[in-house]
Parts: structure tokens; sequence; C-alpha cells
């Protein structure tokens, strides 16, 4: 069970690293990775957040799934949608906290 546990903690601190290094690259000017792009334009152009369209992207990605796969898919991989929503949930956090972050051309 402790094991368990903590298979269950590392996986939800990848996530948390990967959200915050999502919103990190991207508000440093850094550009955004391919899959981050879409939801990070329509994010500019809309008033829904990065974390909402990466929520939305990544749903109709495990709907497609689901079509594809049809009786081959099982049914304990419904639960990417639970880490799909604390995933977008904490992009859109991060963003929060970094909100200040203003990236300044340095001197060289």
């Amino acid at each position: 069970m402790e094991r368990k546990l903590l298979r269950i903690l590392c996986f939800v601190a990848g996530i948390l690293i990967n959200s915050f290094g999502i919103a990190f690259i991207t508000k440093a000017a850094l550009g955004t990775s391919p899959i981050s792009s879409l939801p990070y334009v329509l994010s500019q152009r809309f008033t829904l957040t990065l974390g909402q369209f990466t929520f939305i992207m990544n749903t109709g990605f495990i709907v497609a799934q689901i079509v594809l796969l049809g009786r081959e898919f099982e049914k304990r991989q419904i639960l990417q949608i639970g880490v799909n929503i604390v995933f977008s949930w904490f992009i859109d956090v991060s963003m929060k906290i970094l909100q200040g972050f203003v990236p300044e051309e340095g001197a060289a």
C-alpha cells in the first residue's frame, strides 16, 4: 500500500512539474511546445484560459481514443479525464503564479 501511495504521489508531482513547465516556458517567451500551441493561441483570442483550452483539446483526444479503440478501450482508461482535470487546472494555477513574471533581454 505504501508503495502504491508513493507511486501516486510521484505521478501527481510529475503532472504538476510538467504543467508548471508549460506555463513557465510560455511566460518566459521561449515559445510553446507543439501540443500546447493551439490552446495557447486560442487563449490569446478568446476568454477561456490556456488550461481550459488544454482540457478541451485533451478531452477531444480521449474521446478520439475511445472511438478508435472501440471495444478494446479499457474502462480504467477513463481515469485519464481526472488526470486531464488536474493537469489543466495546474497550468492555470501556474500561469497565475507566474503572472508578474516578465522576461527581460539580458545584457551580453
